[in-house]
């Protein structure tokens, strides 16, 4: 019982650590574009907060792992507190609220960034190693059954 928590324990700073790089990435996205606009700024600033709400909505309220075992912890905890979705495969639509939102997020910042290449290089490197860190890592040791980042995962 021991290991399975200390497994819990260094999967979950994994997590984090994947939260904390989306989140710098995001930060230096959101610096370069209020150089440009604050409005635009403060719109993707809230298309991030719907995102995110949406995919804790659609995706992390329906995770079993959501009551402590969730390896990002936030937004487990996130979706504890907010709604209790009957754990169940994922719906189409589901599916695709969560990958229009990541596609938001990832991708949106893209359109202001190619102006300045050091950026450019830092966000995508961060995302690319957010998600990189995710599938080898957290999901190699998530339990939800229902999750389709997860097929072929053993």
């Amino acid at each position: 019982m021991a290991e399975n928590h200390k497994n819990l324990k260094r999967v979950q700073a994994y997590g984090i650590l994947v939260l904390v790089e989306a989140f710098i990435a995001n930060l230096l996205a959101v610096i370069v574009l209020m150089q440009r606009s604050w409005i635009l700024a403060a719109g993707y600033l809230l298309v991030c907060l719907i995102g995110g709400g949406s995919i804790i909505y659609a995706y992390c309220a329906k995770c079993p792992c959501r009551d402590g075992q969730c390896a990002h912890v936030i937004p487990g905890k996130i979706a504890s507190i907010l709604t209790h979705r009957e754990t169940s495969p994922y719906t189409l639509f589901e599916i695709a609220v969560v990958g229009i939102a990541v596609l938001l997020i990832y991708g949106l910042p893209l359109l202001w960034l190619w102006g300045y290449p050091i950026v450019l290089v830092s966000f995508v490197l961060l995302m690319a190693l957010a998600s990189f860190q995710a599938q080898t890592v957290l999901c190699r040791n998530c339990s939800n059954i229902y999750c389709p980042l997860r097929r072929g995962v053993s």
